[in-house]
């Protein structure tokens, strides 16, 4: 925390150097809110393309167990005529195995076809970023105000730091903050 009385003891040279210090910490706290809110979308993006890829893996597999299951057919009708009761149970045997395939196969791509989960993780690095920035934010007005008042009762070359004392923090992206929330809930409520 910045006091008057430690203003005092310095030059304008490092309370110029003090200044940009503070300024530079909230800059670095608004660039660490808006990379994690650009990573929102991105992080959902991988996860759907990821559920995509997964779906159709199973959708192949299961279509190959399916062609499996039609190919024993000619070999089911044979051993039905022939009464062949070692091949009946053989094939009875491969389409239990094969149907119980199938059934796996089917119970993935219907839990894949589910709601997505929330990116918890990179909500949560926004929340954590969003709450930083807020109280640098909150200390860098306290020392710019008190960097503003020392230099304003101070005469030249003091007016100078005064202007760049004025500088208030630069925002976060609401539109993309709110966009973030926004699709954040939604997922929740699925």
């Amino acid at each position: 925390m910045i006091t008057r009385e430690s203003l005092e003891a310095m030059t304008s040279e490092e309370i110029a150097g003090l200044l940009a210090e503070v300024l530079e910490r909230c800059h670095a706290a608004t660039d660490a809110v808006n990379t994690a809110v650009a990573s929102y979308f991105p992080a959902v993006n991988e996860q759907e393309r990821r559920i995509k890829e997964r779906k159709a893996a199973l959708e192949k597999e299961r279509g190959a167990v399916l062609s499996k299951i039609e190919g024993m057919r000619p070999a089911l009708v044979k051993a039905t005529i022939s009464g062949n009761a070692d091949a009946l149970a053989e094939i009875q045997r491969t389409v239990k195995d094969l149907e119980t395939q199938r059934a796996t196969v089917e119970t993935q791509i219907g839990m894949l076809d589910g709601p997505l989960p929330s990116c918890d993780d990179v909500y949560n690095a926004i929340q954590t970023a969003l709450k930083e920035k807020e109280a640098i934010d909150e200390q860098t007005a306290t020392d710019l105000e008190t960097i503003k008042a020392f230099c304003e009762g101070k005469a030249q070359p003091w007016v100078e730091l005064a202007k760049g004392a004025s500088e208030r923090p630069t925002a976060v992206s609401e539109f993309h903050l709110n966009r973030v929330r926004a699709h954040y809930s939604e997922s929740r409520r699925r």
